[in-house]
C-alpha cells in the first residue's frame, strides 16, 4: 500500500513539474561559450535518455555563434510544429533523436504579441515544452542584451576564462543575475584553462570568494575545461569534440560536468505554470 502511494506521489510530482530549465549565458565574447555549450548538451543526450530542447534567445547572426552551434549539433532546416493554434512554433531537429532547437530568430512571428494573445501563446508553450525533460535556455552573450537578466530560470550556468577581463565580466554577470532575481542557483565553469591546475582552481575560487564577500551569495564551481587543439580540430569537421575525441582531456572534463548536472534532476524540475511564463518572457 505504501509503495503504491509513493508511486502515485511520484507520478503527481512529475505531472506538476515535468521539465527542468537551465539557463546558459556568458558575460562576453571569446570565452568558447558556444562550443562548450554544444558539447555539454551533446554529452547530456548521449549519457541520458532525456529529451532536450535548446531554447535560444540570440537575436542576430552578427557573431555567427548560432550558426556554429547548429553545425556542431547538426541542426536541420527550420520546420513548423503541428499545432491546433494559429501561432505556429518553428523548431529544428538535429542529428540526435532526443535533441531539438527553438530560436527566437526562427519565430519572429511570435515576438511582441499583444496582451490578448499572450495567454494563448503561454498555453501552447506549456504543451510544447512539457514533452522535454530539459530545456536549455541559451541567452548567448548577455553583455549585449542587458534586458535578458529578467529572463533567467532558477538554475544559471555561466562561463569565464582565466583572463582578467573575462573574470570581471563574469562577476558583473553574476551580480546582475542576483540583483534581478534575488534567489538563483548559480554555477560557474572555467573554460580554456592552461595546464596549471592550481591557476584553474584559483580563478574559480577567486570569483566564488568575491561573490561571497560582496554579494553575500554562494555559487557552485561546476568544473574547468582545458584548452585543447582537439576543440578546433573537431570544429573544422563540424563535430562535437566529446564524440570525435572521447578520450581527450577536454572531453573527459565535459563528461565530469555533465555527470554533476544530472544530480538532483527530478528535484530541479519546474512547474507547468512557471515553465509557460518563463518561455513567453523570452519573446517580450
Amino acid at each position: 500500500m505504501a509503495s503504491r502511494e509513493s508511486d502515485q506521489a511520484a507520478s503527481l510530482r512529475k505531472l506538476a513539474s515535468p521539465t527542468r530549465v537551465i539557463t546558459f549565458a556568458s558575460g562576453g565574447v571569446g570565452m568558447g561559450y558556444t562550443t562548450l555549450l554544444a558539447n555539454i548538451v551533446v554529452e547530456l543526450v548521449n549519457q541520458t535518455d532525456w529529451k532536450v530542447l535548446i531554447f535560444s534567445t540570440r537575436e542576430d547572426y552578427k557573431l555567427n555563434n548560432i550558426s556554429n552551434l547548429y553545425q556542431i549539433i547538426g541542426a536541420s532546416e527550420v520546420h513548423d510544429l503541428e499545432s491546433p493554434s494559429n501561432d505556429v512554433i518553428k523548431i529544428r531537429s538535429t542529428r540526435y533523436d532526443n535533441l531539438d532547437t527553438f530560436s527566437v530568430l526562427d519565430n519572429l512571428a511570435l515576438v511582441n504579441k499583444d496582451v490578448g494573445e499572450i495567454h494563448k501563446l503561454e498555453v501552447q508553450f506549456k504543451e510544447f515544452a512539457k514533452e522535454y525533460d530539459l530545456v536549455v535556455m541559451e541567452l548567448g552573450h548577455v553583455d549585449e542584451y542587458k534586458d535578458k537578466f529578467s529572463q533567467l530560470s532558477n538554475e544559471f550556468i555561466t562561463v569565464t576564462t582565466t583572463e582578467k577581463d573575462a573574470r570581471t565580466k563574469c562577476y558583473s554577470l553574476i551580480k546582475n543575475a542576483f540583483d534581478e532575481t534575488g534567489k538563483i542557483d548559480v554555477k560557474l565553469l572555467v573554460n580554456m584553462t592552461g595546464s596549471d591546475s592550481v591557476e584553474c582552481n584559483q580563478v574559480g575560487e577567486g570569483i566564488q570568494k568575491v561573490v561571497k564577500q560582496f554579494l553575500e551569495k554562494d555559487i557552485e564551481l561546476l568544473g574547468s575545461v582545458p584548452m585543447s587543439a582537439d576543440v578546433s580540430t573537431a570544429g573544422r569537421h563540424a563535430s562535437p569534440f566529446v564524440e570525435k575525441f572521447p578520450d581527450s582531456d577536454v572531453a573527459v572534463s565535459v563528461r565530469h560536468v555533465v555527470t554533476k548536472l544530472q544530480e538532483n534532476h527530478e528535484e530541479s524540475k519546474t512547474t507547468l505554470v512557471e515553465l509557460g511564463a518563463l518561455l513567453v518572457r523570452q519573446l517580450a
